[in-house]
């Protein structure tokens, strides 16, 4: 009875044994199918990465000779000019003020002032719109 029960433990473990062989053969013709993609990416990346070292000392070269190279005075100026320019804003220093000059010597003339400079017009007359006014409904109307 023990040796049955060995024997099946070693069936049950060449079976897994088997399914193991089987995935690892699987994984080997996906991988060896991706491998002519895989070299094809890597070609790519080399020519690219080739291309890319060539631009740069093409702009290396260039901008060393482009700093060796002394330009002959322009007469013309620059297409584009910046200058730094300073701008002197008046500042409140207190002086010249309304309460100084004494302009308004009282609250009265105060509103008074403000009155004659934003209050109505002396060609517009107040009574005048209220006489034109004309009744359309009832009183009844009206209070409700």
């Amino acid at each position: 009875m023990v040796e049955n029960t060995r024997l099946k433990e070693l069936a049950t473990e060449i079976t897994r044994l088997k399914d193991l062989l089987a995935e690892v053969c699987r994984i080997t013709e996906v991988m060896e199918r991706r491998e002519p993609e895989l070299q094809k990416w890597m070609e790519h990346l080399t020519l690219r990465e080739q291309d890319a070292e060539n631009r740069f000392q093409t702009l290396e070269s260039t901008l060393g000779s482009l700093l060796q190279t002394e330009t002959p005075p322009s007469t013309e100026p620059p297409p584009f000019q910046v200058r730094n320019v300073k701008l002197d804003f008046p500042r409140f220093d207190g002086t010249d003020m309304q309460n100084r000059a004494n302009v308004f010597p009282t609250w009265v003339a105060f509103t008074r002032a403000l009155e004659t400079e934003f209050g109505p017009s002396p060609y517009e007359c107040p009574s005048a719109t209220l006489f034109k006014l004309t009744q359309t409904s009832s009183v009844h109307d009206y209070y409700t």
